[in-house]
Order: C-alpha cells, then sequence, then structure tokens
C-alpha cells in the first residue's frame, strides 16, 4: 500500500464542492451511525448539516431494521460497550445484505488486542471504507498484502493525520490541510 504518493493533490473547485453537497441534499441520505459516545451528537450534526438524516439506535432488537432501511451505515468503535458489541455485527450483516455501503472506524485498535479482532472479524464481513489514523493501520494490518487485497476488492482507506491520505482502486489521493 503506497500511501505515501498522491495521483492528485489539486484543490476541488468551489463548483464542485457545491454541486457534490448539492447531490447529498437532494437525496437526503439516511446514514444509521453505531457511533461512540461522546461523538454521537457531533456525528448527527455533521450529517444534518450536510442534508443527511441520522439514526443511531444499538438496540439489539431493532439495529438490524434501522441498518438494513438506512443508505449507509457508519461503524465507529471508540465506546465499545457490551450492547455495541451485539449491536454492530448485526447492523453490517443487515447493511451488506441490502447493499448499501459500510464505512468503519476502527477507533483505538492499537490500544486493545481485543478491539483489534473485533475490528478484524468486522472487516472479514466487508466494508467499503475504512477510515483510521497511522497507528490503527500497523495495528489492523501488519501485512499490508491485506491492505491491497480489500483495495483491490473496492474498499477504500483514508487514513487521517497531518497528511490525509486516502488510496482506493480508481486513484491515490493527498489532503494537505492536516
Amino acid at each position: 500500500m503506497n500511501l505515501s504518493v498522491a495521483a492528485s493533490t489539486a484543490p476541488l473547485a468551489a463548483v464542485t464542492v457545491h454541486d457534490l453537497l448539492q447531490r447529498v441534499r437532494q437525496k437526503s441520505p439516511r446514514v444509521h451511525a453505531i457511533t461512540n459516545a461522546v461523538a454521537q451528537n457531533f456525528t448527527a450534526n455533521v450529517l444534518l448539516a450536510l442534508g443527511a438524516v441520522p439514526s443511531m439506535t444499538v438496540a439489539e432488537d431493532e439495529v438490524a431494521g434501522f441498518a438494513a432501511s438506512a443508505d449507509a451505515l457508519l461503524v465507529n468503535l471508540g465506546t465499545l460497550d457490551a450492547s455495541r458489541r451485539v449491536a454492530i455485527p448485526l447492523a453490517v450483516q443487515a447493511a451488506r445484505a441490502a447493499g448499501h455501503p459500510v464505512c468503519l472506524d476502527p477507533v483505538f485498535v492499537n490500544r486493545s488486542p481485543v478491539r483489534c479482532a473485533f475490528a478484524g472479524k468486522l472487516l472479514a464481513d466487508g466494508a467499503d471504507l475504512v477510515r483510521l489514523n497511522a497507528p490503527e493501520l500497523e495495528a489492523l494490518f501488519p501485512d499490508r498484502d491485506s491492505v491491497e487485497k480489500l483495495i483491490a476488492g473496492g474498499t477504500v482507506f483514508a487514513v487521517t493525520g497531518a497528511e490525509d491520505k486516502i488510496e482506493s482502486r480508481g486513484g491515490d489521493f493527498r489532503l494537505m490541510n492536516g
């Protein structure tokens, strides 16, 4: 995985950003977000500001229905309590079965072998986007060949840091805004 070379560093034109935002607002997608307790309110407000509709239940008896009927699923492992450990696999399975994209944010997998193993199992079910930082990437993928295989299969990797690096089958990008 070559996250140090960027295929494009040109800024997006303001009109392009505006057009993309307008498309989101016209569609008003519903995103089911299972996120950490600290970021839950922030995540909901960002989604609303973009024109999306957030839902955020982790209740075992309804999370699959919410994930299956959403347009996308965001899974953030920042709070990996007992209810989320049960809810997350149910939501991922339901979203995948419905053909909806899944974004995984494996927060602090570098700090907990249990969390790292949990994230690895989620990745086995498939993720369309993995957002992580360099230490999380190292912990989750000590063998870089597995990252290359996921990218070849269509998974997009966004590695955040001083320079954000995005790699996909379609190209590599670097965001220089920190």
